[in-house]
């Protein structure tokens, strides 16, 4: 209808994985800091591995790059 508003999701583009990383889905609370911990790696290298990810806004279904300890 004419005035409705709608909802759009960003479109992400489907993420390859460098060698020596391995792939991961973005879960409801997730940050850089909490993936960190969990695959004992650091966001520094997190970022590293995911340029263009902005860590502020992560989104549900996104698929980022873990680096490899």
């Amino acid at each position: 209808m004419v005035g409705q508003i709608i909802c759009i999701p960003l479109a992400v583009p489907p993420v390859v994985c460098p060698p020596g990383t391995i792939p991961y889905i973005i879960r409801s609370g997730d940050t850089f800091y909490s993936i960190a911990r969990r695959f004992k790696t650091t966001v520094e290298a997190l970022k590293k591995a995911n340029p263009g990810v902005n860590p502020d806004a992560l989104l549900i279904g996104q698929r980022i790059c873990i680096p490899r300890s």
